[in-house]
């Protein structure tokens, strides 16, 4: 017998990607992970992915890595896992995924990465995830799983849309609770607006979610950033599904409340972080229309003189 084609793919082995992959591995369906790295692609292909579930001992999950422009080549769905920053290099490096009716899942933080993958894989329907899942990574290949939020999905253009429904499914089945939103945009401001307020303020206080807003500094400073991010969508004609964003952030900050946001994990880790595209995206735009960023500027350069 031959062996059932690899058919998903999770591009980036770090916290979010890893938990994908895992999930769906262990609910049997055909998926790989991809590494833009071949050293670490073949570590990762010799050690397995290290698990630790918020409930039960770790565990090792033996999951394929591929490397290599083609990597995606075969592949009918792809979830993109990667820092935003790393978006332009990864489409640059990879080739298209080239089946019919194949797409491209964004799970990232942030604005822009759908639009850097629409103009570099043209032909290829792109969809839109927000998740709330938490998972730490310990070290590569290693992750933690510290909360079980749901993830949203909506179409980056209209040919996605016929794909929303099966990727729900697809997640639904794996344990991993997901949902349909109706508008993009909406859903993508929506994140923001949390992430402007918990992220960047949760990595310079160095606190979980669950107690930013009640730290009398930095829950003033994430709900300075949560209301300017608000006014911001509000400008530029984002209808938010919500009326009051520090309500909304706090939540989020609820469903969250023991999780170290990803930019807490950069930090502490050394790595570059994705501020530009999450409350810089914020200045960015309030400058564009004339919207008063002090708090998010503010962010931005204390995250970024660090």
């Amino acid at each position: 017998m031959h062996p059932e084609p690899i058919v998903i793919g999770i591009v980036g082995p770090g916290a979010i990607g890893c938990w994908f992959a895992s999930r769906l591995h262990e609910a049997k369906f055909p998926v790989c992970l991809v590494d833009h790295d071949p050293v670490r692609a073949g570590k990762l292909n010799q050690t397995g992915i290290r698990i630790e579930p918020m409930d039960g001992p770790p565990r090792l999950v033996a999951i394929p890595v591929r490397h290599g422009h083609d990597a995606l080549a075969d592949l009918r769905m792809v979830f993109l896992c990667v820092k935003s920053y790393n978006t332009g290099d990864v489409v640059s490096q990879f080739n298209p995924p080239g089946l019919t009716r194949a797409c491209v899942v964004s799970v990232q933080n942030g604005l822009g990465n759908a639009e850097s993958i629409a103009a570099a894989w043209p032909r290829v329907p792109v969809l839109c995830a927000a998740t709330s899942q938490g998972v730490l990574r310990l070290e590569p290949g290693s992750i933690r799983h510290t909360g079980n939020g749901i993830t949203q999905l909506a179409a980056f253009d209209p040919s996605a849309i016929p794909l929303i429904a099966e990727t729900v499914s697809l997640l639904q089945s794996a344990g991993l609770p997901a949902e349909s939103a109706p508008d993009v945009h909406a859903m993508l401001w929506s994140k923001l607006v949390a992430n402007a307020g918990l992220n960047a303020v949760g990595a310079l206080w160095e606190l979980p979610n669950g107690r930013i807003l009640d730290h009398p500094e930095a829950g003033a400073m994430a709900r300075q950033a949560a209301t300017e991010a608000a006014a911001v969508a509000g400008a530029i004609g984002i209808y938010l599904p919500f009326r009051d964003p520090v309500k909304a952030m706090q939540a989020v900050a609820d469903r969250t409340a023991g999780n170290h946001s990803s930019m807490w994990q950069d930090r502490a880790a050394g790595r570059r972080t994705e501020i530009d595209a999450i409350n810089g995206a914020v200045v960015r735009a309030g400058e564009a229309h004339g919207i008063p960023i002090p708090a998010n500027r503010e962010l931005v350069r204390r995250i970024c003189s660090h």
